[in-house]
Formats: structure tokens, C-alpha cells, sequence
């Protein structure tokens, strides 16, 4: 099983499938932190596919990986659409107050979505 799953990733790779690459390192081998990476390169290769962004978001939080997360947030309140722009933000606002003690993002997050309609 492990083995097929090793060569299953070995070939999603080659191909570039970075989705797929993902999803066997996360579900099939517990890999987080590779599963992460592989995500980090669909979203460099498709910036606004918001499936890439949910996974890693999702690892990222799962992982604790917070400046990361911040990052993601940050990419990802770009490109949703105007209505769903200050929950983004508000997830980001509360990762740099609460996670990373991050006074200078805080008030950035804050002009943000002070900005909003």
C-alpha cells in the first residue's frame, strides 16, 4: 500500500499534478508538511484557485504553521470575491493579534477592513 502510494506520488510529480501530489501525501501518507508543498505549487501555478488555498489553509492551521497561514490569508483575501473579503480578513486579523503578536499586520488588517464597504 505505502509502496503504491510512493510510486502514485513519484508520477503525479513528474507530471506536475500538484493537486494530486497533495492529496496522496496528506491522505495516504501523513505527510503534512509535504502536502503543504505541494500545494504551494498548485497556487504558484494557478494563483487563484481557491480549492489550493482551502487545503492549505486548512494544513497550515492544522499544523501551526502560522505565518504561513497569515500569508495564505493575506493572497487569499485578494482574490475572493468583495462579499466574502472581510471574513477573510478577519480570520487574517485574528491569526496576526492572536498567533503571532503581530502589532504592524494588525493595524495593516485593520486599515483593511476599515476600507470595506
Amino acid at each position: 500500500m505505502l509502496n503504491d502510494a510512493m510510486q502514485r506520488l513519484a508520477a503525479a510529480r513528474s507530471r506536475e499534478e500538484w493537486a494530486e501530489a497533495a492529496t496522496i501525501c496528506e491522505k495516504e501518507l501523513g505527510d503534512i508538511p509535504q502536502a503543504a508543498t505541494c500545494w504551494r505549487q498548485v497556487i504558484e501555478k494557478e494563483p487563484t484557485r481557491i480549492d489550493a488555498h482551502d487545503a492549505l489553509q486548512r494544513l497550515c492551521a492544522m499544523s501551526g504553521d502560522f505565518t504561513m497561514l497569515a500569508k495564505v490569508l493575506q493572497h487569499r483575501s485578494k482574490i475572493v470575491p468583495p462579499d466574502q473579503q472581510r471574513a477573510v480578513l478577519t480570520e487574517l486579523l485574528a491569526v496576526c493579534r492572536d498567533q503571532l503578536d503581530d502589532k504592524a499586520a494588525v493595524a495593516a488588517v485593520e486599515a483593511r477592513l476599515a476600507e470595506l464597504p
